[in-house]
């Protein structure tokens, strides 16, 4: 599983649900199957309903998962006491195994007399991708996953790591295993996350999104620079 397209820049989005950008380029993974001997098998013939892939958002070195932050407004004060407990909790969480998203923050009971900040989602947006057969820029077939609506609270410096899950085959799960399989993970460059001020904009669509888009996967498309409005002004990235 290989990330052919590498995220590059994003607007944090804050804890409020307004005017929430995706990240850009959207995130897209190609998966290569092969036989016993290495060589891959047409993705013409292969059977991919079973397959999808989960995203986490992790930290530039990949040193761990930061799924989880605490939202600014639900945390209480913290004592020496129950920041030892925050702590733990988003710990926890960060070493959740492979393919799993931290969920568990703080869902877990605080008591009276240690009472834990509240903890939110970092990464936001569709965190599973189903595979799809689509043509490339070259008219070849292949099989890819597709994160077009992802985005992250808080600016900083990550990456996206990805988990490619079986969730039934039964050509790929024993008869005696009781959960899905993690097959393959792949992880993305690290790209940054801006603030509102800082942000440079939106990158141009790229020639994978484009193709993608026109095979119905629901892309955010910007129209071309040049295109201008009936005022003569220049268009803002608006989506076709």
């Amino acid at each position: 599983m290989q990330v052919v397209q590498q995220p590059q820049r994003a607007r944090m989005c804050g804890f409020g649900d307004k005017d929430r950008r995706p990240i850009t380029p959207p995130p897209i993974l190609k998966l290569t199957v092969t036989d016993s001997e290495g060589f891959p098998l047409k993705a013409s013939e292969l059977d991919i309903s079973f397959l999808i892939v989960l995203c986490d958002v992790w930290a530039a070195d990949a040193s761990a998962k930061v799924n989880l932050v605490i939202h600014p407004t639900a945390a209480p004060m913290l004592t020496p006491s129950n920041s030892k407990a925050a702590a733990a909790a988003i710990s926890t969480s960060s070493q959740s195994p492979p393919g799993v998203a931290g969920t568990r923050a703080n869902s877990e009971s605080s008591t009276a007399d240690n009472p834990t900040p509240a903890a939110t989602r970092n990464l936001i947006g569709s965190l599973v991708a189903s595979a799809a057969k689509l043509f490339d820029t070259d008219d070849q077939l292949g099989i890819y996953f597709v994160f077009q609506d992802l985005s992250i609270r808080t600016e900083g410096t990550f990456r996206l790591g990805f988990s490619l899950v079986d969730i039934g085959s039964p050509y790929m799960r024993s008869t005696n295993e009781a959960s899905s399989r993690v097959l393959a993970q792949a992880f993305s460059e690290p790209f940054t996350v801006f603030s509102a001020k800082k942000f440079p904009g939106m990158i141009e669509s790229t020639p994978l999104s484009r193709a993608f888009a026109r095979q119905g996967v629901k892309i955010p498309i910007r129209k071309d620079a040049s295109k201008t409005k009936k005022d003569g002004t220049a268009e803002e990235g608006d989506d076709e």
